[in-house]
């Protein structure tokens, strides 16, 4: 136990002194921030299926028979069984909450979050959901497959800002910078902007949604604008000045 403690105490007091001479160097610091748009190549869609019956198997029959439409319509569009997730239910009861208030039946609520991976499909998978009663898209999120590799190219591109802002400055002030001996990496992610709503659910999320609630699917014009995700860096530096 002395051996452990002892060793403790030396690693506690070699932090303090490092912090220490950190903190009694001339240094400069800066922040640098970076910005990568590119266009989405998934979308996740949160469908939702509502149905309405006078007893609980009724309301259950119908929501399983729109859900296997909805199942074989993705299927036939190339859609993997790993990317079709049921991840909320719910069971209501229906009260005549104006006359009598006497029970009249159920509705019975399921949200299917749905993986696309071929964008081209989107809009055509939307319309035939609809028509398959799918009832509500409570909404799409935007996400792009390469967000590691964009998220490191964000980082390098960050820390060249932070340097050429440090040099710039130093020169103002007749310095130069040295070694770097602080670096911190703030809170980075990717955006679109917009948020979701689903039962059981209300949040802001990082991606772009679309509600859509309706009949009508014979419009030319395509409901959805996937724009662009953007991913963010932001890094910290201190650098030595001289």
């Amino acid at each position: 136990m002395k051996t452990i403690t002892a060793g403790i105490l030396v690693l506690t007091l070699a932090s303090f002194l490092y912090s220490q001479d950190v903190q009694n160097q001339r240094t400069i610091t800066v922040t640098g921030n970076s910005q990568i748009d590119v266009a989405p190549d998934e979308a996740i869609i949160t469908f939702g299926i509502e149905t309405e019956g006078e007893n609980l198997r009724s309301a259950k029959n119908q929501n399983d028979l729109i859900l296997k439409n909805l199942i074989d319509v993705l299927e036939n569009y190339g859609v993997q069984q790993r990317d079709i997730q049921a991840n909320y239910f719910s069971v209501e009861p229906m009260y005549d909450y104006y006359e009598t208030q006497t029970l009249l039946g159920y509705y019975f609520r399921k949200t299917i979050v749905v993986t696309i991976r071929d964008m081209s499909k989107l809009d055509e998978l939307i319309g035939l959901a609809l028509e398959a009663d799918v009832n509500y898209i409570h909404g799409i999120d935007f996400h792009t497959s390469r967000l590691l590799e964009l998220k490191n190219e964000a980082r390098v591109q960050a820390l060249k800002a932070a340097k050429e802002k440090a040099e710039l400055l130093a020169r103002e002030l007749g310095c130069q910078i040295g070694e770097a001996v602080y670096v911190y990496e703030n809170q980075s992610s990717f955006w679109t902007w917009n948020t979701a709503y689903s039962w059981g659910m209300n949040w802001a999320s990082n991606s772009t949604n679309y509600a859509y609630y309706g009949e009508d699917t014979n419009s030319d014009i395509s409901p959805v604008a996937p724009g662009q995700v953007s991913v963010y860096s932001s890094i910290s530096v201190s650098f030595e000045i001289r």
